[in-house]
């Protein structure tokens, strides 16, 4: 997952329900090739695996106006599902990156 920040994504805004094919492809390729001059430096090699699965969501509206309460994810394991998301701790790529890493250690314990 390669996240771009918020002003980025309103540069690049448009409709979601349909993302041009062209559009998709250019900013597929920006974010890959900055990702890429990143992490290089962190390389052994030159070479970077190829991508296997690519989705492109421009995200400039997302800002929950309230956040849950008292649980960083919801599970229920009687049906074994779970929901992690930004608004379940902060409003922000980070507060995403929370709950889910909260979500996967609630799943772990729950797969012993």
């Amino acid at each position: 997952v390669i996240l771009s920040t918020n002003k980025y994504g309103w540069q690049n805004k448009v409709p979601q329900e349909f993302v041009p094919p062209e559009t998709s492809k250019a900013i597929g390729k920006e974010l890959l090739n900055a990702f890429k001059e990143l992490v290089s430096p962190l390389l052994n090699s030159d070479s970077f695996p190829n991508v296997q699965h690519q989705h492109i969501q421009l995200w400039g509206a997302g800002l929950p106006s309230a956040v849950l309460e008292h649980a960083d994810a919801v599970f229920d394991p009687v049906v074994r599902a779970g929901v992690c998301a930004d608004w379940c701790v902060a409003p922000c790529i980070e507060g995403a990156m929370l709950s889910g890493q909260r979500l996967a250690d609630i799943i772990s314990a729950h797969s012993l």
